[in-house]
C-alpha cells in the first residue's frame, strides 16, 4: 500500500478543483467569558455545518494504528513528512488543510471491520504516492463539514458524535458501511494546546439528499 504509484492519464482540472467550502472560512469572535464557560464545562460548540459534494481524491498520508495515543505521536512527527505534502502540486481545493484521516479498511464493500487512520492531506485523484507514505483513494461522494469551538481534546472527544447527530437530525443519511469515512480537519485556527479555546472543523461522509 506505501508503493509509489506512477501517474495516469491527467484529470481535467475543473473536474478536482470545486471552491473551498465556506465553513472553512468561517470565524466568530469569542470574549473571555464565553471562553472560560467553554472550558470549565468541557463544551463543545458548533459553530454551523455544510453539505458538499465531493470530487474524486486521493489522500496521502502516514498510517498508525488508530488508537488516540498513536495518532497523537504520529501528528507530534508532522514536520518530517508533511512539508513533502504541503508544497505538491496536487494539493485538493477543496480541502486544503492537513487531516487526520479514518475509513475502514474495506470501504467499497463494507466488509471490513478493521479502521485505518491516516495524517496527511487530500489530494487530486490520481497524484503520485512518495515513497513511505500511504494512501486511500475516495471515491466521488457526498459529505458534511462541521466547525466548532472548544479546547482540542475535548473537541477530539465529541465532534464525532456530534456531526453525526447533526446529520441525522437534518435527515440525511450516513453510507455505513460502504463508503464510510471521517477526518479531522485542522485549519489553523486550530490550537492543540491544552487550556485554549481553539477552533475544528470535522469532514463525515454523508448523503446531500434527506432520506424520505
Amino acid at each position: 500500500m506505501t508503493d509509489p504509484i506512477k501517474a495516469t492519464s491527467p484529470i481535467a482540472p475543473e473536474s478536482h478543483s470545486p471552491k473551498r467550502p465556506e465553513i472553512l472560512k468561517l470565524a466568530e469572535q469569542i470574549d473571555t467569558s464565553r471562553m472560560d464557560k467553554i472550558l470549565k464545562n468541557h463544551a463543545v460548540e458548533m459553530l454551523g455545518i455544510e453539505y458538499i459534494h465531493l470530487p474524486p481524491l486521493r489522500f496521502i498520508g502516514m498510517d498508525v494504528k488508530p488508537t488516540r495515543k498513536n495518532a497523537g505521536n504520529l501528528w507530534a512527527k508532522a514536520d518530517e513528512f508533511m512539508p513533502l505534502l504541503d508544497t505538491s502540486d496536487h494539493c485538493a481545493a477543496i480541502i486544503d488543510v492537513p487531516c487526520g484521516f479514518m475509513h475502514q479498511e474495506d470501504m467499497e464493500s463494507g466488509k471490513g471491520t478493521k479502521y485505518h487512520y491516516l495524517a496527511g492531506r487530500f489530494m487530486n485523484a490520481c497524484t503520485p504516492v512518495p515513497e513511505g507514505f500511504g494512501y486511500r483513494d475516495v471515491p466521488e461522494s457526498d459529505a458534511a463539514i462541521a466547525t466548532f469551538y472548544g479546547e482540542f481534546n475535548d473537541m477530539i472527544r465529541q465532534v464525532y458524535v456530534l456531526t453525526r447527530d447533526r446529520i441525522m437530525r437534518d435527515g440525511r443519511g450516513i453510507p455505513y458501511p460502504v463508503g464510510y469515512f471521517y477526518a479531522e480537519l485542522y485549519t489553523k485556527e486550530c490550537i492543540p494546546n491544552p487550556g485554549a479555546v481553539s477552533k475544528m472543523s470535522y469532514l463525515f461522509s454523508c448523503k446531500t439528499s434527506e432520506v424520505k
